[in-house]
């Protein structure tokens, strides 16, 4: 009686691959994002920069004119012990500037010259700069990965919600014209460049703070991964009374301002050096996400994502977004497309990359704007990022 001979899959591998001892990597990452929703890119060339009120009143979406810019830079250096064990070492640099000008405004402006009419609203605004060193732990297995990295960071700028209130109303004897409002920035670098004095490193490094990022991953099945995270996690708070203050308090006629071309120099106060004491904090998010396989490869990965701030969220926000990658060639060159909700900013982005055990590289760019249809009929906003690494 003959006897069957086995069956053998083409894939099947002969020999079980031996793990790496251990791998090092070292890389930089830029990234860089300038957005509005009012004005096209192109008008920035321009010899002369017009606004149309009438043409943005109509134009304008209800929670008014947006302006803002992202800049972030990671250098890290990590080395990798049985593919399970990883260490990071890295430094960042993240900044974020937003500027809200209420629709309400914008709509007096242009149509507020009739009597009796009155508006009230706020104009918000916010700013940071930050700058870390952290180290991170990360361990993975097979189906699930779990990292937390503890970095102390210093805010090299911070500015809050100034919460600019104004009150507007036009009657049969002129215009009213009522302001108040308390723009601060804090951080030692904002008070040496209004002095022309050099940056007062050691006292900059000295007031500091102590944060937590968290991150996990689980595989149920080998179609999805489940990703979470918790971004700052605030340990340690900075307490800072150092920079510029300029407090705004008017109340008069709207003929003074236009006459003069700005507000008396009674209605505004400057302070540098000591203000009143705030407490500084990362912004804190938490993160839910998911990494979708439908073909079961990496030739097709959809990863949705969604994001709720917890700390400086006011006016409150949320973040979210839509990822599609496919990777090939073992998995060593890949391409992305995403749709992104982050930091107030809608962002459409197209990226490719490479990712081997001896060079790293990306390189992406992307349209941006705050609001959402103005991303795809005008140019309102752009981005780019990219980076590069080596490693063994």
């Amino acid at each position: 009686k003959e006897t069957a001979a086995p069956v053998i899959e083409v894939n099947q591998p002969t020999a079980r691959r031996k793990a790496r001892t251990l791998s090092m990597h070292s890389g930089l990452i830029l990234s860089g994002l300038a957005a509005n929703n009012a004005i096209p890119i192109s008008d920035l060339f321009k010899k002369t920069l017009e606004f149309d009120f009438n043409i943005l009143s109509k134009k304008t979406m209800k929670s008014g004119l947006h302006a803002g810019t992202l800049f972030n830079a990671d250098w890290y250096f990590q080395f990798t012990m049985y593919e399970t064990h990883t260490v990071k070492l890295s430094t960042t640099v993240d900044s974020n500037v937003w500027f809200n000008f209420p629709k309400s405004l914008i709509d007096f402006i242009a149509k507020g010259n009739g009597t009796g009419v009155s508006i009230e609203g706020t104009i918000n605004a916010a700013a940071y700069v930050f700058a870390d060193t952290g180290i991170m732990y990360r361990l993975k297995r097979p189906s699930y990965s779990f990292s937390a990295r503890a970095a102390y960071f210093v805010p090299l700028a911070y500015m809050p919600n100034p919460e600019l209130s104004y009150e507007l109303r036009t009657n049969t004897l002129g215009g009213f014209v009522k302001l108040t409002g308390d723009a601060r920035v804090y951080g030692y670098l904002p008070l040496a460049t209004v002095k022309n004095e050099p940056v007062n490193v050691s006292q900059l490094l000295k007031d500091g703070g102590l944060d937590l990022s968290l991150a996990g991953s689980y595989q149920p099945a080998d179609w999805v991964n489940i990703t979470g995270a918790v971004d700052y996690l605030p340990l340690l708070v900075v307490t800072m009374d150092k920079g510029i203050r300029h407090h705004i308090a008017f109340s008069g006629k709207a003929e003074d301002i236009a006459n003069a071309g700005r507000l008396p120099d009674s209605a505004m106060k400057q302070t540098i050096g000591t203000l009143p004491a705030i407490k500084i904090m990362r912004p804190c998010k938490i993160r839910l996400g998911a990494d979708f396989k439908p073909f079961k490869n990496n030739y097709l990965i959809i990863s949705p994502f969604a994001a709720v701030p917890v700390v400086n969220v006011k006016p409150f926000y949320m973040d979210g977004g839509l990822k599609l990658e496919s990777r090939f060639a073992r998995d060593v060159l890949g391409v992305s497309l995403a749709t992104n909700y982050i930091n107030r900013i809608w962002q459409h982005e197209l990226s490719f990359f490479v990712d081997s055990r001896f060079a790293t590289f990306i390189l992406a760019a992307s349209v941006a704007s705050h609001d959402f249809v103005k991303t795809f009929n005008s140019l309102s906003g752009v981005g780019v990022k990219l980076g590069f690494g080596i490693g063994f």
